[in-house]
């Protein structure tokens, strides 16, 4: 039957387990495999000293001790490499890595060997203590080796983590203090049994169940490993680029003076859930909400101005391509958005002045511009299109006839009926609307608009025999709009057709000539008085 001490280092083991799966399972980042690796070495060694306590023999009991070295070598190595990663100090040469572990490899060696040089222990002997029998050694000449290479790292390891989190955010620091009490209290539990106040009894196995209980409480309540690492939160301190850090399940792990300065969050809301922080950003936090991978414009207003960023959000995938979380990033551009719209501007303007010139030759285009501008947005609104391509609808629709300075006055204005010639002079200001207007960059859309215009949904327009899809939608809403307000409208060559004509036009033609969704939207508006094209 176990005993008391042999029962809580049973549970250790199995809190031990617990905790390296999890650990390994809902946190593959820097840090948490050595972290998983020492864990399972700790459990190693719980299970050798828990077998040499049951064990009767002193030849077993001396079995067991050996297989001990198996989990307690590894401990001070990984636990190095823990604090190595976790602060993510670069690893130039992983096989470099190997050489921290060849003392411990060698003392295993010497531990099954023992026998014959008796280098670790000497004079084993049984002793009983608490009800429970304990093995006795006297320490070899390299048993001080291995115990100085031991604490030399577990010091090297302390010393990092010290370095590294002295004034950083208090999140950082709790974090130390989670992996400094998972190392110094079996440190202490091993230092009494050293210096012989347990009466040959190790403690340290046995307190390493707390250490196993203190990772899986840091893990859970400050999110141990779940946080930017301490040397890359530095370098994110020191960036103008805005950059903030969620986990999968929306809580902020990390946001830099660049972020707090613009969002209002600050070191002090780590931990805490992006919806509740970014409540006063909609935008933005939509954006996040989505967790879709995305590059956006995005405007931010701060004490009543409005600023822009342009806005990045990229996932964190390991190798195994596990998304442990998001990293949004955003940076300044208001300067180069308000050059922009002031270039915008004076484009726009130099392009509306030169409609006024075509207002000028063709009587007709003087109103004709303004209502098809109001109304195909009217009609594209009801159609749920986006705020960016109405806006270049709404520059088509203002330019789409500007392809007529290119036609002579005497053929706009004309009276009698045009020749073949003559017409295919008139269709040419589809194409040449299109040529002038695309010299502008960010008209790049307006232009398609203005060229497709003159196409029908059957594929019998021009100037290139589009049909169904394959003209725009922006394109096929001008088309319906456009050939209204023209039947509408007086002519040089006839007068305006009555309303209900107009409509029969429309009705006729749909499927045909128009897009029939776009007419039925016109209809309902103009039934409703919604657009009164006359």
């Amino acid at each position: 039957m176990l005993s008391l001490y042999q029962s809580v280092l049973a549970f250790t083991i199995f809190v031990l387990v617990l905790t390296a799966i999890y650990v390994g399972r809902h946190y593959p980042k820097p840090g948490t495999l050595p972290m998983m690796l020492a864990l399972i070495a700790v459990v190693f060694w719980d299970l050798g000293y828990l077998l040499s306590l049951g064990a009767e023999g002193l030849s077993t009991k001396i079995f067991w001790t050996k297989f001990q070295y198996l989990g307690y070598e590894f401990v001070p190595p990984l636990w190095f490499l823990v604090i190595w990663r976790y602060t993510q100090h670069r690893i130039r040469n992983h096989r470099s890595l190997l050489l921290i572990f060849a003392l411990p490899l060698l003392t295993i060696a010497f531990a099954w060997t023992n026998q014959f040089h008796g280098l670790l222990w000497q004079e084993a002997a049984v002793h009983g203590h608490l009800g429970i029998s304990v093995l006795e050694t006297g320490r070899g000449p390299w048993w001080l080796v291995d115990t100085l290479y031991s604490y030399s790292l577990i010091s090297g390891g302390v010393y990092l983590l010290l370095r590294d989190t002295i004034g950083l955010p208090s999140i950082y620091k709790k974090q130390a203090l989670v992996l400094l009490a998972g190392v110094l209290v079996p440190m202490a539990g091993n230092l009494s049994y050293l210096m012989g106040l347990t009466h040959h009894l190790d403690l340290a196995p046995l307190t390493f169940s707390i250490t196993g209980l203190v990772f899986a409480w840091g893990v859970s309540r400050y999110r141990l490993f779940g946080v930017v690492p301490v040397a890359r939160s530095k370098l994110l301190d020191e960036m103008n680029l805005g950059t903030l850090v969620m986990d999968k399940e929306g809580l902020l792990l990390s946001v830099n003076p660049a972020a707090c300065s613009v969002l209002g969050c600050g070191q002090a809301d780590i931990g805490e859930p992006i919806d509740e922080l970014l409540v006063d950003h909609p935008k933005l936090l939509d954006y996040l909400r989505r967790r879709e991978k995305t590059q956006e414009e995005v405007a931010i207003s701060t004490g009543g101005e409005t600023s822009y960023f342009d806005f990045k959000l990229t996932p964190l995938e390991s190798e195994r391509g596990y998304t442990s979380g998001w990293l949004a990033q955003f940076y300044e551009i208001t300067s180069r958005v308000q050059a922009e719209q002031r270039l915008r501007k004076v484009t726009i303007e130099t392009m509306e002045a030169l409609a006024k010139t075509v207002e000028a030759k063709d009587a007709y285009t003087r109103e004709h511009l303004d209502r098809v501008e109001k109304h195909a947005l009217a009609v594209a609104e009801r159609l749920d299109i986006s705020e960016k391509r109405r806006e270049q609808l709404r520059f088509a629709a203002v330019l789409h006839d500007i392809g007529k300075v290119r036609v002579p006055d005497g053929i706009l204005n004309k009276q009698d009926g045009l020749t073949d010639e003559e017409y295919d002079q008139i269709k040419d200001h589809a194409e040449a609307g299109e040529s002038i207007v695309g010299q502008v960059s960010y008209l790049q859309q307006a232009a398609t608009i203005i060229g497709q215009h003159h196409e029908k949904f059957d594929g019998s327009g021009y100037p290139k025999g589009l049909k169904g899809d394959e003209i725009t939608l922006e394109a096929r809403i001008l088309s319906v709009v456009d050939a209204y307000d023209a039947m509408r409208s007086d002519r040089p060559y006839r007068d305006a057709l009555p309303r209900e004509v107009a409509i029969k036009e429309l009705k006729e033609n749909k499927g045909t000539q128009f897009d029939p969704e776009v007419v039925d939207i016109l209809l309902e508006m103009i039934e409703a008085r919604e657009a009164e094209l006359e």
